[in-house]
Order: structure tokens, then C-alpha cells, then sequence
């Protein structure tokens, strides 16, 4: 009985008179979007670890600033919040011991032009900028 209803159902398949779908219901199987919808968070899941194994997705424990150079005489690659900054202009990085009368000893200065910006116009990242009196 089932094997009739299996070739009937092909036959109607064939002449396109039931989508796939239709045909999946009758035979009590799942529509294809649901197996669609499990696949693809099963896949965005394992593609999300895979990430994490990688490095690619960032904790909440992510640095402030990196600055990575190759040798002194290399052009320095700068990541502040996770994001790589491009076309610096300058870049600096001061650090003092704390001591009684001072804090805020950590000094951090980027300049840089912004990749959407046309008129170059410079941006700057800055922390405890020193005064100077």
C-alpha cells in the first residue's frame, strides 16, 4: 500500500502536479524550508564556533589598542576596539610607572584619514592627552 502511494505520488511529481513539497507532506516528511531553516542554523552554529576557534569573533576582553611592528623601520599596524585602522598619519603610545603624584600615565595618540573621507580631513583617536603647563 505504502509502495503505491510512494509511486503515485513520483508520477504526480513527474507530471508536476505536486511540488516537492506537497509531496514530502503526504509521505509525513517535514517541509524542505524547515530542513533549509535546521541546516542553516546548524550551520551558522559550527560556522560561529569555527570563528571563535579563529579568532575572528572578539570576546568582551578584546584589547583597547595593539600596535604590531615587524621591525623599527616598518609602518605600524594599529587595531583600537578590534578594528584595524588604515591610512595613519601618526601614531603614539606613551607609558609611565604610577606614581604618588601622578596618574593617567598611559598616553595614546592615532591620527589617521578615514577611508570614506574625500576632502582628507584627519581623525584622532586620543587618551590623557598630557597638559602642559
Amino acid at each position: 500500500m505504502q509502495m503505491e502511494k510512494v509511486k503515485l505520488i513520483e508520477k504526480k511529481l513527474e507530471e508536476g502536479k505536486l511540488s516537492v513539497n506537497e509531496a514530502r507532506l503526504l509521505l509525513d516528511l517535514k517541509p524542505i524550508e524547515f530542513l533549509m531553516k535546521v541546516a542553516c542554523n546548524q550551520s551558522a552554529n559550527a560556522m560561529l564556533d569555527d570563528c571563535k576557534q579563529m579568532d575572528v569573533v572578539k570576546d568582551e576582553n578584546e584589547p583597547l589598542l595593539q600596535i604590531v611592528l615587524s621591525d623599527i623601520d616598518s609602518l605600524p599596524i594599529v587595531h583600537y576596539k578590534g578594528k584595524q585602522i588604515d591610512r595613519k598619519l601618526r601614531v603614539a603610545f606613551d607609558w609611565e610607572s604610577k606614581s604618588a603624584d601622578k596618574f593617567d600615565m598611559t598616553y595614546i595618540h592615532v591620527e589617521y584619514v578615514p577611508v570614506d573621507n574625500k576632502r582628507l580631513n584627519t581623525e584622532i583617536i586620543q587618551h590623557n592627552h598630557p597638559i602642559v603647563e
